[in-house]
């Protein structure tokens, strides 16, 4: 990953991966570890949240409850929402939850990075936003969502570190059983794939929370010279 708010004194650290991995418990016990050896931190939720589409998306939710049951190549087959297999509708829908992303980063992350001189936690981020709410809503496969974010990333504020916290689908669903495991398998070869191709580290989200911890704090101390 290239460096972007760095140039501010500030460390833009996200982390991506299926529900059930253990994203959010890891982000807060970073920031509280850092907290502690006095490195300004804090814990922000960086995935889309609809709010100009927010009607559209719950429309689209519901399509992807009716599809819950199905073996996974039904499910990936059929997981389409039928209003998006418009191009039209499709390139606007994806416009729509873009532009609230960047709503919800510029005032969630990027300006008030540029006030204070901290490291940003980021539980979830544009790579999250594509995969879980577009890709799945268009059914796109790998390669798509490859291209999507290529083009996306350059107008978003650039990723100091990302992590992927991967586990066992079967595993992240016994923790948080809100997707069949059909849909974890197909999300977490989507994380996975997009994670290497961007450069994320890649981390085993099966380990001891205190490992996992110490190897993120590492990492942003070496990133950052101010956190040393």
């Amino acid at each position: 990953m290239s460096l972007g708010l760095a140039r501010f004194g500030h460390l833009l650290v996200c982390f991506s991966g299926i529900d059930g991995s253990g994203k959010t418990t890891l982000c807060r016990e970073v920031v509280t570890k850092l907290r502690a050896r006095q490195v300004p931190c804090r814990y922000v939720y960086g995935r889309f949240l609809p709010v100009t589409i927010a009607t559209w998306f719950k429309i689209a939710s519901l399509q992807k409850q009716r599809t819950k049951q199905l073996s996974r190549n039904q499910y990936i087959k059929q997981i389409q929402n039928p209003l998006l297999r418009s191009r039209v509708v499709a390139i606007l829908f994806i416009i729509g939850v873009l532009f609230d992303q960047a709503l919800r980063i510029l005032f969630k992350v990027y300006i008030p990075s540029i006030l204070k001189k901290e490291v940003v936690i980021c539980d979830r981020y544009l790579f999250d936003t594509v995969i879980m709410d577009i890709a799945l809503n268009c059914a796109f496969d790998r390669n798509e969502v490859w291209r999507l974010l290529q083009r996306c990333l350059r107008m978003f504020p650039k990723v100091d570190i990302a992590f992927i916290v991967n586990v066992p689908p079967a595993i992240a669903y016994q923790r948080k059983a809100e997707y069949p495991i059909e849909m974890l398998t197909y999300l977490s070869d989507m994380y996975l794939f997009i994670g290497r191709r961007f450069g994320a580290k890649i981390m085993d989200g099966t380990k001891d929370l205190s490992e996992l911890t110490w190897y993120v704090v590492s990492n942003v101390v070496r990133s950052n010279p101010s956190a040393k």
